[in-house]
């Protein structure tokens, strides 16, 4: 529900700013959400998954000093995050040559301080599987950011980037309290600045901070390519394709969120078999809803397009239908490494990762040069594809996983779901009968 409400608010605001915006504006937004977005997943990388795997493999006793360690880090992360933010704002400019990016970057610093306790209530939620305070907090964050968009368009003021950056720090504020009163029974502090936890939580999180980093580097840096090799314009066209294609990724983003937590537990009693299980069987559910959107969207791209984006972004037809079809290979990756990363490997992760990133920019570099806009997707394609071949193979060496096994769940799942289907049709007479 999280993720659901996550994507239809951000189709919304979508939709409606590819007709307020002009496509330069456009363009320098969604660069400016890219780079942004990576001091987030920064963030989650070095706190998140530590603070979760810590409290569910610690006793209860530990967890206030846990929990303190996991704040400090994050404040720390922070007062280097406002340093770079700011230096980086001056970068932009020069690189995608436009000065409208710089004060979205300086509006970012006071939301970088704000999603300080709004993440750490978060992942304590994560943390003791209470996700219904996740849920609201991010309802209400992307609903009020939603709607202030819907109020622009509606009574037809012309909107800023400006405007948009404060409208996320308003909407941010109001979900943080939201999501404190739901936090409040799990926040357990000591004040004490205890180096014993805060080193073991670096020690585990680094490499998911890497990881994470890297990841993030992975799937922007074609948008961010483009626009310092091509055009801001090239971004706003690019980018329609993949805000689409991000549809498809809710149900594996959502299970990566369940996972994790299940498979620490299981990691940590050394139950390979439940995980390679686990892994099989989470892949093959994420495949059963993503495949079909995936086929009608390649089949019916330019219709998708009017609808989202309208017909002035026709251009980006050729585009969707090259990263729809790498969308289908992000599951095997993405679960992947929330099995690693639970079984104590986030350094196999962060390499894996960095070099699918290295992999990335040099295959992007090479078919933006030779096709233009349209090479972005044939280079991050080619990215996912080696990705997808090398992780059938770790995982077939580490868990016994393999690609069969999850082609067959998926048959499973396919005809016990059209089994249920069929019962609801048709009642049983006999039962009547008896």
């Amino acid at each position: 529900m999280q993720r659901s409400s996550m994507l239809l608010f951000g189709v919304g605001s979508f939709m409606l700013l590819v007709r307020m915006l002009s496509k330069e504006d456009f363009g320098i937004w969604s660069l400016f959400l890219s780079i942004a977005t990576l001091f987030e997943v920064a963030r989650n990388g070095l706190i998140q998954n530590a603070l979760i795997k810590f409290l569910n493999s610690h006793e209860e006793d530990n967890h206030a000093s846990i929990i303190s360690a996991s704040f400090y880090l994050n404040i720390l992360l922070t007062l280097i995050s406002l340093v770079l933010i700011y230096f980086l704002a001056d970068l932009s400019v020069w690189l995608f040559e436009t000065e409208k990016i710089k004060p979205l970057f300086y509006w970012y610093i006071i939301m970088s301080v704000l999603l300080v306790p709004f993440s750490q209530f978060e992942f304590l939620q994560q943390a003791n599987f209470v996700f219904k305070g996740i849920f609201l907090s991010t309802f209400i964050r992307q609903g009020i950011f939603f709607f202030w968009i819907v109020l622009y368009f509606l009574m037809q003021w012309e909107i800023s980037l400006s405007d948009l950056i404060i409208s996320q720090i308003v909407s941010l504020l109001i979900g943080t309290v939201v999501s404190y009163f739901f936090t409040r029974y799990f926040l357990r502090f000591d004040p004490r600045i205890n180096t014993k936890w805060i080193g073991e939580l670096f020690r585990y999180g680094k490499y998911v901070f890497g990881t994470n980093i890297s990841g993030k580097i992975f799937s922007s840096i074609d948008q961010v390519m483009l626009g310092s090799m091509i055009s801001t314009g090239a971004v706003a066209v690019y980018n329609t394709a993949i805000r689409i294609t991000m549809l498809v990724d809710v149900p594996t983003t959502a299970a990566a969120q369940v996972v994790f937590p299940q498979s620490a537990r299981l990691a940590n009693a050394n139950d390979k078999v439940a995980l390679r299980l686990l892994y099989e069987k989470s892949v093959a559910v994420i495949l059963i809803f993503l495949v079909p959107f995936a086929l009608v969207v390649f089949i019916f791209p330019k219709l998708i397009i009017l609808i989202i984006a309208g017909n002035e972004y026709y251009d980006t037809v050729g585009i969707l239908q090259v990263t729809i079809l790498y969308s289908i290979l992000i599951p095997f990756t993405r679960q992947s490494g929330t099995i690693w990363d639970s079984m104590g490997f986030p350094k196999f992760s962060f390499y894996y990762t960095f070099a699918s990133a290295v992999l990335n920019i040099v295959f992007n570099y090479i078919f933006i040069v030779r096709f233009g806009v349209i090479g972005a997707a044939y280079g991050t394609f080619a990215s996912y594809l080696v990705g997808f071949v090398v992780t059938l193979i770790v995982m077939r060496r580490m868990l016994d996983a393999r690609l069969w096994s999850i082609l067959k769940y998926v048959g499973y799942y396919v005809g016990y779901t059209l089994d249920m289907i069929r019962r609801r049709i048709t009642p049983d007479h006999s039962a009547k009968t008896r």
